[in-house]
């Protein structure tokens, strides 16, 4: 798995040659035009260009000046005026010209530096600028002893036509008015004139001109018509150019602002590639969202603005996309950053626009819904379920409790993704205050990494990274205060001694004074150029990280008195907080205020009885037993419904709840048919509900019936962390979920810190665990972790994921020889590194030579330590056949037994014929079938046909909490991936497939929720491997030429997996069949029976064979 985040680089501005003036005394700050040009002169000459002061009633001033000029190559077109100093900070200016171009803004002092400022201009359209002398840039060729703008020492003021120095900046005549011009000493409070906020290029550009170098390419505009997509419009603006290495190929348009809340365009490319949305503010600090093309598609793109994160090789003052600061729009082609994209390229842009708030709210409420509960769409969303949300909208997960507090009683959470959640409504983004009492329940010498005790994060997770609140604990005993994931701008406490069960007072507060850290009512850390948040999410979080991806990294400690205010209180506010002896209160500063003396209620939930899932056997007596987290009160009485994963109601009921007692027996008849069954708990008293809360049970077959799969290896799981592995749950409910086979990291820097001195605490018990639940181990021995410090570099540098390769290789063996040599009685299967076809794991790049070297070494050190041992190659990111065919000529078939794959494609189903290699839009494009192919006749040509095939990592997450953006699909859609991932495994061969993740790694990636609670992917993996672990394929492709269906075959039964690869289609089933979906949930049907099959809707049809009775239904 890679967390590597494509950079684009920001558009460069243009670079000018200045040169000095003679300077004749002037103290004219303002220039109206109104009778002549006022002293300005044309550059280089008046033969270039000719004056005229002209009355314009479109103008500000209702008088211009005009400048007709002819554009010559290589040369520059403009107006000059000599000043003897200027008085104020900044211009004010309006500016048109008749043809799209950018126009240069420059002061030059009296030493010679030249200072711009660009504008890029639409034709026939006034363009009022304020420009503040801080805006403007040194030119390139230019120096200056201070590096800033001197009023007193400017000596020229001059407005240029740079279209003589841009590719494409055209050539002939020209027109430019300027109106207006000042000297202002308050340029940023010149009134704007936003641009208009669509564009439908029905017959003109309107205004979008080529990005100019040295960012850009070259490229050539046109407008042509659009009919095959009726959304687009008529019209799109063709960009066509030929690709640039490291240069990217797009348009701009010049605004004044940005008047909204996101954008929403419509593109088309002619190759697979990806292609960059951008908002570039006005001191240059470039936002940008990447977007994966498919080619000749068109792709509707719905952005907000939290969507933007800034440019990796781009820096903001304040760290966060400023709208009214926003001064140019972007789209680009990014194919000359990408590796083997090359030849002419086309990019089609239909419309433009920019949305209001209520669209962007309503997209992002579509795009990131989760599907259902009490939550769905409103505000943050917990991975978990939460209970009925208090008075003040505060919502707490299940497993949270309330101990006693500091006033009156705390909240604490001390497991995986248990979190208070509580509304930010009326927070502002400029200025705030969060205070609150915390009693770590630990020693800080035993603290644990990046636990969140305070974390405010919008999803998706890509854009709000970049726009985040976190209050942490660090490894090394430190409270850190962070926003927009700026670790150079971060504040955090000194080393901290706490003992467990202390109370202490904690507050941070970002406004006007910069961000402050509090510790006991005195300022801890401060910095006054700390930013504020980059956008307020709905909620806070508390106890835990808002992303879900972390939700194992709960804070372990008791909270109390938390209030959160609009403005960044005093110090005095806050030493005052730090000494109050009772409970805080409210003033009119405070949008939130929780004493959490035992609300907001945790959920409603089934009693745990031993075994994972609640197993009850089909069609016999069962009660489900339900737990409230405090005593029922007086007349209330429980509501529930059960039904199937796809919400099919199976049962209903009412039962009257024993006041003074916290949990109810439900008494049913189980569901005949085997699998899982949601049940939604609600308790009510008068019509009013008290809670609320849902879980999940299973209808498991008779002992008597052996489970398919039980003995089958092909079914596993990934996780990428040895900390989610370090606890016996995880495999507990591995092996009550049928997993098999697990493959995690065993980490050199954990195991070998320091040189010949080995730590096998953690893995010891992880293996233990393991040989208990009978699951086997498949460890990756260089994954996210960098080499130990002793061995070799680490990190590319100190804010990069990027990792060096191993390179002391005598070190490097001398580890795999140890710690292949404890486990040999455990562990057979060990893979080197993770995707070493990428430079995350391989820096600075990828080197299948030097792979191959390593992967020699580590079979041959294994070898000596266990003779059986197997080592699983490759591991790599997609399909990548470029790297794999340069491993097997380099030998890598020689020192393996097995290829290991990683063939992620999200948020593209495996029958979408998608680039193999994700992260490489030009790569061979093919389904995941295909890609399977692929790959084996490429093993058969090196000699390597006898060498097994692994998909040992591939997922699918069902929301936006990954890293990279846009690979989330409803959660129903993930489900019917995952199946169709095993069989289309199944039917090729396949030795295992392990699923990134099972439990407790990334979020929504895994099958099981923290709180041990199924996802609907899970649901299908354990119906798959069900009916399919052990069974054989006996033949595929038969029903019909656009339904996709697999036959196999077990000792009981057949069955047929089968599903329709576009649209919808109707099947006939055939005697003795019997039609489930892919959770295994169904009924018997009659005869002729038409089934709907719909494209990620997987059905499975199942006949008895041999003497078995019972009945699958």
């Amino acid at each position: 798995m890679s967390r590597r985040v494509l950079a684009i680089g920001a558009i460069g501005a243009v670079a000018f040659f200045f040169w000095a003036l003679s300077v004749s005394e002037s103290q004219t700050q303002r220039f109206t035009f109104q009778n002549d040009a006022e002293g300005w002169e044309a550059i280089p000459s008046s033969k270039a260009a000719t004056l005229s002061a002209i009355a314009d009633a479109s103008a500000a001033a209702g008088h211009a000046l005009e400048v007709r000029y002819r554009v010559e190559r290589g040369k520059i077109v403009g107006l000059r005026h000599p000043v003897d100093g200027v008085k104020g900070t900044g211009v004010r200016v309006s500016v048109k010209t008749d043809t799209a171009t950018v126009v240069v803004l420059g002061v030059i002092e009296k030493d010679g530096s030249a200072y711009n400022k660009p504008v890029i201009t639409a034709a026939g359209e006034w363009q009022d600028v304020s420009a503040p002398f801080a805006e403007f840039q040194l030119a390139d060729n230019s120096k200056d002893e201070n590096g800033r703008i001197d009023p007193d020492q400017v000596r020229t003021l001059m407005i240029l036509d740079a279209a003589g120095l841009v590719p494409q900046g055209g050539s002939g005549q020209r027109r430019l008015w300027v109106a207006n011009y000042e000297i202002s000493s308050q340029p940023e409070a010149a009134a704007t004139k936003t641009a208009a906020g669509e564009w439908n290029f029905e017959t003109t550009a309107e205004g979008w001109i080529a990005i100019p170098p040295p960012g850009g390419a070259r490229v050539q505009l046109s407008v042509v018509n659009v009919r095959d997509n009726p959304a687009v419009g008529s019209g799109a603006l063709r960009i066509a150019y030929r690709v640039e290495k490291k240069k990217v190929a797009g348009v701009l348009r010049q605004v004044n602002r940005f008047d909204g809340a996101g954008v929403r365009t419509f593109l088309m490319t002619r190759a697979p590639t990806v292609v960059v949305i951008g908002l570039i503010e006005r001191d240059g600090s470039s936002y940008h969202h990447p977007v994966q093309m498919a080619p000749d598609e068109w792709r509707e793109i719905d952005l907000r603005l939290q969507d933007f994160s800034l440019a990796e090789d781009s820096k903001d003052e304040n760290g966060r996309l400023d709208p009214d600061q926003v001064n140019a729009l972007v789209i680009a082609d990014a194919a000359g950053f990408l590796p083997d994209a090359d030849g002419d390229r086309e990019l089609l842009v239909g419309k433009y626009e920019i949305v209001s708030a209520a669209a962007a709210a309503t997209a992002s409420t579509s795009a990131n819904s989760t599907g259902g509960g009490e939550h769905a769409g409103t505000g943050y969303v917990p991975l978990v379920t939460t209970g009925l949300a208090s008075a003040s909208g505060a919502r707490a997960t299940k497993g949270i409790s309330y101990p006693g507090g500091k006033f009156g009683q705390g909240v604490l959470a001390d497991a995986p993704g248990e979190l208070v959640a509580v509304p930010t409504r009326g927070l502002g983004r400029d200025e705030g205050t969060i205070e609150l009492w915390v009693s770590p329940q630990f020693d800080m010498t035993n603290v644990r990494d990046f636990t969140g005790i305070v974390t405010m994060h919008p999803e998706p997770f890509a854009a709000g990274f970049k726009s985040s609140l976190l209050v942490f604990y660090s490894k090394d005993q430190k409270i850190v205060f962070l926003t927009n994931a700026d670790s150079e701008r971060a504040v955090s406490t000194e080393r901290l001694n706490w003992k467990a069960g202390e109370w202490h007072h904690l507050a941070v507060s970002w406004g006007p004074r910069g961000n402050r850290l509090y510790v006991d009512g005195r300022v801890a850390a401060e910095n006054r150029r700390g930013a504020p948040p980059g956008a307020i999410a709905p909620d806070v979080v508390l106890g835990n990280q808002t992303w879900t991806l972390l939700s194992q990294r709960f804070a372990d400690t008791v909270i109390d008195e938390f209030r959160m205010s609009s403005v960044q209180r005093s110090d005095r506010d806050i030493e005052t907080s730090a000494g109050a002896k009772g409970p805080l209160t409210s003033d009119d500063r405070t949008v939130a205020l929780e004493h959490f003396d035992g609300s907001p209620s945790p959920p409603l939930m089934l009693a745990a009885e031993g075994t994972p899932f609640h197993p009850h056997v089909p069609g016999k007596a069962a009660t489900l037993t339900v737990v409230a987290p405090d005593k029922f009160p007086s007349g209330t009485s429980l509501k529930y419904t059960i039904s199937t994963p796809t919400g099919a109601v199976v049962h209903s009921g009412e039962e009257t709840a024993p006041a003074g007692r916290d949990r109810i027996g439900v008494t049913m008849t189980a569901p005949d048919s085997t699998g899982f069954y949601r049940v939604a708990l609600r308790l009510e008293r008068g019509g009013d509900v008290l809670n609320v809360g849902d879980d999940w049970f299973r209808i498991e077959r008779p002992e008597a019936t052996p489970r398919a799969g039980e003995t089958s290896r092909f079914f596993g799981g990934a996780g990428s962390s040895a900390a989610s592995h370090d606890d016996e749950e995880f495999f507990r409910l591995a092996a009550a979920a049928g997993v098999r086979s697990a493959r995690l990291p065993f980490e050199w820097a954990e195991i070998e810190p320091r040189k010949n001195e080995f730590v096998w605490d953690r893995y010891d018990r992880i293996v233990g665990w393991a040989k208990r639940y009978g699951i086997e181990l498949v460890p990756t021995l260089f994954w996210d972790n960098p080499q130990p410090a002793w061995a070799g570099k680490g990190k590319a540098n100190a804010l990069s994921d990027d990792i060096y390769p191993p390179e002391n290789l005598n070190a490097w063996t001398d580890f795999v020889q140890h710690v292949v040599a404890r486990y040999k009685n455990d562990i057979q299967w060990w893979i080197p590194v993770n995707e070493p076809n990428l430079s995350r794991y391989w820096y600075p790049r990828p080197d299948a030579t030097a792979y191959v070297a390593l992967l020699r070494v580590t079979r041959e050190a294994a070898l000596r330590a266990n003779p059986d041992a197997k080592i699983l190659g490759l591991s790599v990111s997609g399909i990548d056949l470029k790297f794999l065919e340069d491993a097997f000529k380099a030998g890598a078939l020689n020192y393996v037994d097995a290829v290991g794959l990683h063939p992620y494609r999200a948020p593209r189903g495996p029958d979408e014929r998608v680039p193999l290699q994700m992260f490489n839009p030009n790569a061979s494009r093919g389904t995941l079938r295909e890609g399977f192919q692929a790959v084996r006749r490429l093993m058969d040509k090196y000699n390597g046909s006898q060498k097994k095939l692994w998909v040992d990592e591939l997922g699918q997450p069902y929301r936006e909490d990954f890293v990279l953006p846009n690979w989330s699909v409803p959660e129903a859609t993930a489900a019917a991936y995952l199946t169709k991932v095993y069989v289309d495994a199944k039917a090729a061969a396949i030795e295992r497939v392990l699923w990134f993740s099972f439990w407790g790694d990334y979020g929504s990636f895994a099958l099981v929720k923290p709180d041990g609670t199924p996802t609907l992917p899970f649901v299908a993996y354990r119906a798959a491997a069900d009916r399919l672990g052990t069974a054989m394929v006996t033949g595929e492709d038969t029903r019909a030429a656009d339904i996709r269906s697999v036959r196999f075959s077990s000792p009981t039964e057949s069955t047929e997996v089968l599903w329709s690869v576009q649209g919808t289609t109707d099947v006939a089933l055939q005697a003795g069949e019997r039609a489930f979906d892919l959770y295994a949930a169904g009924r018997i049907v009659s005869l002729q029976h038409r089934q709907e099959l719909r494209r990620n809707a997987v059905v499975q049809c199942h006949r008895l064979c041999g003497k078995r009775r019972w009945q699958w239904r």
